[in-house]
């Protein structure tokens, strides 16, 4: 399916604003001198058919793994 036009255009909105967080959070954590600490943001629309947006300092496979990690510990109540 799809996005519209509208759909879109929000999506684009949540992924900027997801980027301009990553941005500043990347430059506090350097000028505080954290290293070693990782970091993911996720924006989403509720309900069903919402958009997604995600900015994280971590490469890829890393990320994967912790929200593979992350989805047990939920659904466990942990």
């Amino acid at each position: 399916m799809s996005e519209s036009a509208l759909e879109r255009a929000h999506r684009l909105v949540m992924e900027h604003v997801c980027g301009s967080i990553r941005d500043e959070l990347t430059k506090e954590m350097q000028a505080q001198d954290l290293t070693g600490v990782g970091f993911a943001i996720i924006l989403f629309d509720y309900g069903d058919g919402g958009s997604c947006a995600y900015a994280s300092n971590g490469n890829r496979q890393n990320m994967i793994k912790l929200l593979r990690e992350m989805v047990g510990k939920l659904e466990r109540g942990a």
